[in-house]
């Protein structure tokens, strides 16, 4: 497997472009104007997420509404009124939200909103039905949804069994929220503190932000104690960057330290990326804990173009597609922010055994075998992990990869002549 990443990582520096930052949606003037991307405006947006298909969804606090910026860059408001404050349920614009910062996205197209100051769960059909998941005010009570209590949630992340858990930030916990809307504590002892531990004997400082790796392994931003926790499936709780101390410094694990950071998104490789919001920067830890700044002077600004000259002022919630680009609420810009991270080009291949096309694919590959080679493909994803593996039987062969997401992945191709790797890109 080590063998598979290296090759991987090679071909993966092959096509990385200069990166840059831009502005993806949102004037830099506050409002609430749908339409087109680069006309329509924001007032303060927080939380960010994506779904599938490329569509994200935008916290949009201090307006009290929740917006959609499709693919191809349309914004449209999906729930509530701006500048409605309110907790009431219904369709769209009959609904009404107070200062939602934490969203996060079902794979069945449902959204789930921290409504902040309501200090409640909201869910949010694909038609735009907002009801009420869980929670009836402020307080610190678990039970059922009818019952329990939170106290200024606003991250909000779905495992893989469809569990959500909450950045519970005035309770200092990790709460979990099951299918039904029950509520229990999943981690913290709801006193301020930072210590590590197991489940209720761990402590936090107002947790702000959370995210999810392939294992459920939680990561959490603690925003007011100046680290970044990761949590196990079984409660775990451990440090893996910043000593609590306010500064900018880079560096492993507990020598680099952060300034109030507020959002966090892991990618395919499980990078963590950090909107270290007093800084004015987006910092990154990789696999090894190593804390550097990826884009941004630490000036506050409005300045886009590459990453270390680009600036911010607050950034807030951050998310990250299939291929790697970051979006990021840029708080004070009013705006949406774009990182973009790969171009995703790359030619049809013929190594004069195979012919694979096309490239970029989408629903399925052509594997043409020149001669009666045996051979094996095994199609491998971001994270190494093999995900499709079949016997190229035929001269012609036609391989579905329809259920793969889009992205990048290694074709790895076993025959008695030679083991050959390439690189492809599913749009």
């Amino acid at each position: 497997m080590k063998t598979i990443n290296l090759f991987f990582l090679l071909l993966f520096f092959q096509i990385i472009k200069a990166q840059t930052v831009s502005t993806y949606a949102g004037t830099g003037l506050q409002g609430s104007t749908d339409g087109n991307a680069t006309l329509a405006s924001f007032t303060f947006p927080q939380g960010i997420c994506i779904d599938a298909t490329g569509n994200i969804y935008v916290a949009d606090t201090t307006n009290n509404i929740i917006r959609k910026i499709t693919a191809d860059g349309i914004v449209t408001t999906i729930a509530g009124t701006a500048g409605v404050t309110g907790w009431w349920n219904g369709q769209g614009s009959a609904a009404a939200f107070y200062l939602p910062i934490g969203i996060t996205v079902a794979p069945n197209g449902y959204l789930y909103v921290a409504d902040t100051f309501n200090n409640k769960i909201r869910k949010i059909s694909p038609s735009g039905e907002v009801t009420t998941f869980s929670g009836v005010g402020s307080g610190n009570i678990d039970g059922d949804a009818s019952v329990a209590r939170f106290s200024s949630p606003q991250g909000i992340v779905l495992d893989s069994n469809g569990n959500l858990f909450i950045a519970d930030y005035g309770n200092h916990k990790i709460r979990k929220v099951e299918s039904n809307g029950f509520v229990t504590t999943f981690a913290g002892t709801g006193s301020s503190g930072s210590t590590d531990g197991n489940g209720i004997a761990a402590s936090f400082n107002r947790p702000a932000s959370i995210t999810i790796d392939g294992n459920d392994n939680l990561y959490v931003v603690e925003s007011f104690g100046q680290k970044i926790r990761k949590i196990t499936p079984t409660a775990d709780v451990t440090t893996i960057a910043g000593n609590g101390t306010i500064g900018n410094n880079n560096g492993i694990g507990s020598s680099a330290n952060f300034n109030y950071p507020s959002g966090i998104a892991i990618d395919n490789s499980n990078n963590l990326f950090i909107t270290d919001t007093n800084n004015n920067v987006i910092r990154k830890i990789d696999t090894n804990g190593n804390v550097s700044t990826f884009a941004g002077t630490g000036s506050q600004g409005f300045n886009n173009g590459a990453i270390d000259a680009a600036t911010f002022r607050f950034p807030k919630g951050i998310t990250i597609d299939q291929n790697g680009n970051l979006y990021i609420t840029d708080n004070y810009n009013h705006s949406i922010r774009k990182i973009t991270s790969q171009n995703l080009s790359a030619p049809d291949i013929d190594n004069h055994t195979f012919i694979i096309y096309p490239n970029p694919f989408t629903s399925s590959v052509n594997i043409k075998v020149k001669d009666n080679t045996k051979s094996t493909l095994q199609i491998i994803d971001f994270n190494g992990r093999i995900i499709v593996k079949e016997q190229l039987c035929e001269l012609d062969n036609k391989i579905d990869t329809s259920n793969l997401i889009p992205g990048i992945y290694i074709f790895k191709i076993n025959s008695s002549q030679k083991n050959s790797i390439y690189k492809m890109i599913k749009i």
